[in-house]
């Protein structure tokens, strides 16, 4: 029986009813999968898969292509295996954790978003520079998970260039240095604008707390002490209607497998590590008291009852 367990402790009327779905194929997998396999079927030449999918400014103009849009960012190079490869690596290393912050839902829906955010970068940049360039592959999308992931573990080092160590921050403001420079140069055949897009969109999806799946979820926003919430709100950085920040809620359909609510930071994460490291040394002290009695304890022990005491107090 742990800490959280004791009716001692904890108050009568405090729960936690988080919703602990996320059960089947990750939506990693499917996307990845997805991307090897159209990869493959292009390297038959008898079925040009890239020139169905591939995009190009001028389809904006014509709605029976805005299809496009989108399959593009399933579409790579099938002349060589880089392509394909870095795109994928990065979203096998990274995609994971953020899959399981948000939700198998809401990550396949923050992906979409982002391919169709990066596509239509492209579109702009195509206009206003007076070209028609066809535009394909993932990294667009690819960009905007690196830039979340950044923003979700800041802190979580990393291996820049497959060799060196630094933390994913400084990765994230190294690849938007890298796309802005690039931007530049009239020789490049890097849709760095993609890149940009997408990174941008990442930014204001993590800062404006945006929840696709809020939009055209059927449950209820509950928060953790069981209250219902009115009239949902898929936006963070408000003040609910019990007095606290609206991210101190989950979707009673909520699938993000019981990692992390949505929208925790790393400080807040390491904050619960270290709570939950305290409460297991205080599971141990009952016991000891239990098995003892209270004159067992030594100073130190008596120090972290208190501390915990006054913890809980507060509502820390």
């Amino acid at each position: 029986m742990g800490l959280h367990d004791r009716d001692y402790y904890w108050d009568d009327n405090e729960s936690y009813n988080r919703s602990e779905g996320g059960t089947g194929i990750s939506a990693l997998f499917m996307i990845i999968a997805a991307n090897v396999i159209i990869w493959l079927l292009n390297d038959d030449n008898s079925l040009p898969l890239n020139l169905w999918m591939e995009l190009k400014p001028s389809d904006i103009f014509h709605p029976a292509q805005w299809y496009r849009l989108i399959t593009c960012g399933f579409a790579h190079d099938s002349t060589s295996s880089g392509h394909i490869l870095f795109n994928m690596l990065a979203l096998f290393f990274l995609g994971g954790l953020v899959e399981r912050r948000y939700g198998k839902k809401e990550f396949l829906a923050f992906y979409f978003a982002s391919i169709l955010i990066s596509s239509l970068g492209w579109v702009v940049t195509g206009l206003v520079m007076g070209t028609d360039v066809p535009c394909i592959g993932a990294s667009g999308a690819v960009s905007a998970v690196i830039i979340l992931f950044a923003w979700n573990f800041p802190h979580e080092k990393l291996l820049f260039m497959m060799f060196i160590p630094m933390p994913a921050w400084l990765v994230g403001v190294i690849i938007i240095g890298i796309d802005i420079m690039g931007t530049q140069s009239e020789k490049s055949n890097i849709a760095h604008s993609v890149h940009l897009a997408g990174a941008a969109f990442a930014c204001v999806y993590y800062l404006m707390n945006i929840r696709f799946t809020g939009w055209f979820s059927s449950s209820p926003q509950i928060y953790r002490d069981g209250n219902v919430a009115d009239e949902p709100s898929y936006w963070g950085g408000r003040r609910g209607q019990y007095g606290r920040d609206e991210e101190d809620y989950y979707y009673a359909d909520d699938d993000s497998y019981g990692y992390a609510p949505a929208t925790k930071t790393y400080e807040q994460l390491e904050a619960e590590r270290r709570e939950a490291e305290m409460n297991e040394k205080v599971e141990d002290i009952l016991r000891k008291i239990s098995n003892f009695g209270l004159q067992s304890l030594t100073q130190s022990e008596m120090d972290l009852l208190r501390e915990a005491s006054r913890r809980k107090q507060n509502g820390r």
